[in-house]
Order: C-alpha cells, then structure tokens, then sequence
C-alpha cells in the first residue's frame, strides 16, 4: 500500500516517522497491512497565513495497492474525498483581532521640524495575540529622534510585542526630525502574529503630511523716505509667526529696536529706551538683527540690514 500526504500552504513538517518525504509530499510504502486499524502519524508547525486557497486543509489518500479495492480507486482524489481511501481535514486556526492605527500630531512641517508620530495597537478581540511585530521604515526625509514604547522594543524598524491580551493597546511614539522637503507617506504595517488576524481588525496604517516650502524671507534693505517704495522693513509671511520677537542692533551692539509680534511696520525708527536719539530716525547704514519666530522649535534667524 502507498499512503500520500501531501501538505498544503500553512504547515511545515517537522517529523513522519517512517516516511519518505518529498518537498512538502509524505510518502509510507507500506508492505502489509493486518486486518484492523492501522493508524500513522507525523507532525506540523502552523505557519502564518499566507492567503492561498487550500490553506489548512490537509488530504491523504491511498495511491496505490496490490490488490483490487471493491469501494473505491487509488489514487484518483478529485477534491471531494467522496471515497472510502480518501479523507481530509481542515484545521480552523484562532485569529486575533487586531486593529492598528497610526497618527501624526501635524500635518504640515518644514525642514528642521520635529515631528511625532504615534503608533497605536489595540487588540479588540477575545483572545491573547503573542508575538506581534510591527514594522515602520522612516523614508530619507526624516531622521529618527527618540522612541517611546508602552509595551515591549523597538530594534531597527521593528516595533516587537510579545504578548497583548484582549481589550489591550500598546503604543509606540516616534519622535523624528524633517531632513528634506517632500510629501511623506508614513506606513506602520503588522508583518508578523503568532495568530492569523481577523478580516475585522486593521493590519496597516498610514500617516500622511505636507513639505511647507519656508516662505519667510527678511528683506533686509529698505529706504523710509516716504516715497512709498520700501518704506518699512518687511518680513514675509511673518504675520504666521503670532510669537515672534525682532531685536535689531547698531554696530556696536547697541539695541535699537525691539518688539514682540512683529508686523512689518518698523520705519527705521530708534525704539531704544536708554539711548538720547530714541524715537529719531536712525542714521544709513549697517545694522544687525536676530529674529525669534516663538514656535519653540525653530531656530533663531540672525543677519545684516541696510537702512538707506
């Protein structure tokens, strides 16, 4: 008697005691058989899934024999096991149900930016997921600043989480910095669970945000002679820096100008408090500045003015 076992997509073998094996075909040339039951056994490791039709489901049958069976033909499955030397099984593995999400706390940043993004993992099922890796390359644009977990490592890429139990979250906060302009797609993507996942959970997210190209921009030369033209010093696009502060300073370090929430109407007036000349019009020439946009993450401006 030849009995056959070929193992679908989703089991691995790991032993068949008195089998001959074939890739993923199992093979006992058995030279008889006494009358009664006769069982043979091996044994598997459940694989992930890998979503092709058959998976799980596992048919043997008798291929070949010596004498005539009066039932049933060796060696002749079709799919439907509706013979006597022919049966299957098909394995229901547990799912977990598990949703993963991924935010980011803006979405428009310029180069320089810091940026966080978190990473949320909730098992919203009824049962233990164990060894859940999650995976989340940054693109070129972004360099990686500092990583939190609330449950389990992140090593590389990969977010690891050895076990989460129904009900459960666990989050992963990425704080990283913007390197180059662009709009960046960022994916956070469940590769690998003990558990297969269920169709109801989530196992990818995607946060998105928009390159701000930098529109300020210190016009650094200007003529208050009331000819209309350049008149004030102006700084474009400063009314969207709210908290901003413009100090300016004469050449010899004195301070000349300084004010809060500046809004682009400073005539080249001395505004300093302890000089004699305040309130006149200072004299041409060469000054300095140092600009604080106030949003806690970008660096002081610093630069030259010319006021003619």
């Amino acid at each position: 008697v030849l009995l056959i076992d070929q193992l679908p997509p989703g089991f691995e073998l790991v032993s068949a005691p008195g089998a001959d094996i074939n890739d993923n075909l199992i093979q006992w040339h058995i030279p008889e058989i006494p009358v009664g039951t006769n069982s043979l056994s091996y044994e598997v490791r459940i694989l992930p899934s890998t979503g092709l039709a058959g998976e799980y489901r596992n048919i043997a049958e008798i291929a070949a024999t010596d004498q005539a069976d009066p039932d049933s033909q060796p060696g002749n499955d079709d799919g439907d096991q509706d013979q006597d030397d022919e049966d299957g099984i098909a394995l229901t593995v547990p799912k977990a149900r598990l949703v993963l999400t991924k935010e980011v706390e803006t979405d428009e940043v310029r180069i320089g930016d810091s940026v966080t993004f978190t990473i949320t993992l909730s098992n919203t099922g009824d049962r233990e997921a164990t060894n859940i890796v999650v995976q989340d390359e940054l693109q070129s644009g972004y360099a990686l600043e500092s990583v939190f977990t609330s449950t389990g490592y992140f090593e590389g890429s990969s977010w690891s989480v050895p076990m989460l139990g129904p009900g459960l979250s666990g989050t992963l906060t990425m704080i990283v910095t913007v390197t180059d302009g662009g709009d960046y797609e960022n994916i956070a993507q469940i590769t690998y669970s003990d558990q297969l996942i269920d169709e109801a959970g989530q196992d990818m997210d995607i946060a998105i945000i928009n390159f701000k190209e930098d529109c300020l921009v210190v016009y650094n030369e200007f003529s208050p002679n009331d000819d209309g033209l350049n008149d004030v010093l102006y700084i474009e696009c400063i009314e969207e820096y709210p908290n901003s502060r413009l100090q300016v300073f004469d050449r010899w370090g004195s301070k000349v100008f300084d004010e809060p929430g500046y809004n682009n109407s400073w005539r080249g007036i001395n505004k300093s408090k302890s000089s004699y000349e305040s309130e006149k019009e200072l004299s041409t020439g060469t000054y300095f500045y140092i600009l604080s946009l106030g949003d806690g993450k970008t660096p002081d401006r610093t630069g030259w003015l010319y006021i003619s």
